[in-house]
């Protein structure tokens, strides 16, 4: 697997049940309008991250299934995994 460095500018936080959890924004380092996930575990996150900031996140990605909530199905999106 291929290690990635992304610039992320957060649009959200999902808490992970056991601590760490889900980055979502856009990748700022490459100008795309395109949305990123990082699966971020607790030991790589030191703390919650703030609507807005610039997180630079370095990891592998990885296809993850996630549930679309407007068309209530479930995909197949690509996550960094934050290392």
């Amino acid at each position: 697997m291929t290690q990635t460095t992304a610039l992320i500018q957060i649009t959200s936080f999902h808490d992970g049940p056991f601590g760490g959890g889900i980055i979502i924004g856009r990748d700022v380092g490459n100008g795309s309008e395109e949305l990123l996930r990082s699966r971020t575990p607790m030991g790589v996150l030191p703390r919650k991250p703030i609507n807005g900031e610039v997180w630079r996140v370095i990891g592998t990605f990885k296809d993850h299934a996630v549930r679309n909530p407007k068309t209530a199905e479930t995909e197949s999106v690509q996550h960094i995994i934050a290392t």
